[in-house]
C-alpha cells in the first residue's frame, strides 16, 4: 500500500471514531427517554436523570439541545436541592417540580458556564431542564402541572442526602 492509501485509510478511520463520539455525546440512544406533557401546553421529550452519575453530568458538555427536548432530575424523595450551569454552554430555563408534578419555581435562561448555585427554595422532588426561552414562549408559569413524572416503580430512583451539582464552597 502506497502513502496515499495509507492516509486515505487513516482519513476515514478518523471519521469513523468521529461519528461515534458524536453518536455518543449526543445521547442519540438513551436509556431513560420519554415524554411529559406541560399543562396541555406543550410536550417534552426528555431524558430522565435518576441515579448519581446521570444527576451529575446532566446537560454538561452539549453544546446543543433540540427544541421541546430536556432533562428531568428524579431525586427520588422531596428535598432542597441547587443546581448550576458548570460545564454546560447552552443557556437553559430550569423549572423545580414538586413531588405532585406542580412547578414551585422556574429560573429562565440561566447563564451558561456559570458556577453559581441554582437553589429551589423549597423541598422538589424533580428538576427539568429545558432549552432557554420555552417558558416564556410556551407561557409556562409557577403552579403548572406536568404529568408523566414518575418512572417505572421497579426502577426507583436512588434518594440523595446531598444536593446535585453542589457547589464548593470556597475557604
Amino acid at each position: 500500500m502506497d502513502k496515499r492509501g495509507v492516509f486515505y485509510n487513516f482519513i476515514f478511520i478518523y471519521k469513523i471514531i468521529f461519528i461515534i463520539f458524536l453518536l455518543i455525546d449526543s445521547k442519540i440512544v438513551f436509556a431513560h427517554e420519554r415524554t411529559v406533557h406541560i399543562s396541555d401546553k406543550v410536550c417534552i421529550s426528555i431524558e430522565t436523570a435518576r441515579t448519581s452519575e446521570e444527576r451529575k453530568k446532566g446537560l454538561m458538555f452539549r453544546r446543543t439541545i433540540s427544541p421541546k427536548h430536556g432533562m428531568l432530575f428524579d431525586f427520588g424523595v422531596s428535598q432542597p436541592v441547587s443546581m448550576w450551569m458548570k460545564n454546560t454552554y447552552i443557556s437553559l430555563d430550569i423549572l423545580f417540580i414538586s413531588e405532585e408534578g406542580k412547578i414551585t419555581r422556574i429560573v429562565p435562561k440561566t447563564l451558561p458556564l456559570s458556577t453559581e448555585a441554582i437553589p429551589s427554595k423549597a423541598p422538589v422532588r424533580f428538576v427539568l431542564e429545558i432549552p432557554a426561552g420555552m417558558c416564556q414562549k410556551y407561557t409556562i408559569l409557577v403552579g403548572d402541572s406536568i404529568t408523566e413524572l414518575h418512572t417505572n416503580k421497579s426502577k426507583k430512583p436512588v434518594p440523595v442526602k446531598t444536593h446535585s451539582k453542589k457547589r464548593k464552597k470556597s475557604s
